[in-house]
C-alpha cells in the first residue's frame, strides 16, 4: 500500500491491488483512506482508460445490474463495462459470457458497432473456447424449440407412417377404454 501514497497514477498498481481482495466489500488502508476493490478498478481506469479489457471486466463483476460506477466523470452499468471491455479485446472469452449472462433474452448490446443478442455472445465465447461447458450449457438454454404444425408433418407421412399411426392410435384408445372400465369398477 506505501507504493500508492507515492505512485497514484499507475493502472498497474491499482488493479492487483484490487485482486488481492477476496469480495467487494472488502477494503484496504492507503493513508487515510479505505480503499474497495471497486475503487481500485475505478482508479486503475481513470489512470489509463484502455489499460486492458480484464479491468473493465472485472470492474463489471463488482456492479449489479442496478448499480453503476463512475469512471472520469461518465457513468458505466454492468453492461457498459462489459462492452468497454470488448470493445478494447473482442477475443476477452469471459467478457463475451458475463455480458451474456446479463443480457435477457430479447435484450441486445452493441460491440464495436454491431449488436448482439444473448445466444450471439455465448457463440462468441464457444468461438474462442470450444470447450467451454457453461457456454454449451447456456448456449442450449437460448435455443427455443420451433413448433411444427401437425398437418405439415402429416403432408411427409408415408404410406407405412400411416398404417402404424393409424395402429398405434387403435391400441392407445383400446387402453383408455380399458382403463375407463377398470376406473369405473373401482367406484
Amino acid at each position: 500500500a506505501k507504493v500508492l501514497e507515492t505512485a497514484h497514477t499507475d493502472a498497474k498498481t491499482w488493479r492487483p491491488l484490487a485482486a488481492r481482495l477476496t469480495s467487494s466489500t472488502d477494503f484496504i488502508a492507503i493513508g487515510k483512506k479505505s480503499v474497495t476493490k471497486r475503487q481500485c478498478y475505478i482508479h486503475a481506469l481513470e489512470n489509463d482508460p484502455t489499460y486492458d479489457s480484464i479491468t473493465w471486466r472485472h470492474l463489471g463483476s463488482t456492479l449489479t445490474p442496478s448499480t453503476t460506477a463512475i469512471v472520469s466523470g461518465k457513468i458505466f452499468t454492468q453492461k457498459d463495462c462489459y462492452t468497454t471491455a470488448l470493445r478494447i479485446d473482442n477475443k476477452d472469452a469471459k467478457a463475451w459470457g458475463k455480458l451474456g449472462k446479463l443480457l435477457y433474452s430479447t435484450e441486445t448490446a452493441t460491440v464495436r458497432k454491431n449488436t448482439v443478442t444473448k445466444q450471439q455472445c455465448y457463440i462468441h465465447v464457444l468461438e474462442l473456447e470450444p470447450t467451454c461447458a457453461a457456454a454449451w450449457f447456456a448456449l442450449a438454454s437460448t435455443i427455443t424449440p420451433t413448433a411444427v404444425s401437425y398437418t405439415h408433418l402429416r403432408a411427409h407421412e408415408t404410406p407405412e407412417h400411416l398404417v402404424c399411426r393409424l395402429l398405434l392410435e387403435k391400441k392407445k384408445k383400446k387402453k383408455s377404454q380399458n382403463a375407463s372400465t377398470i376406473y369405473r369398477l373401482c367406484l
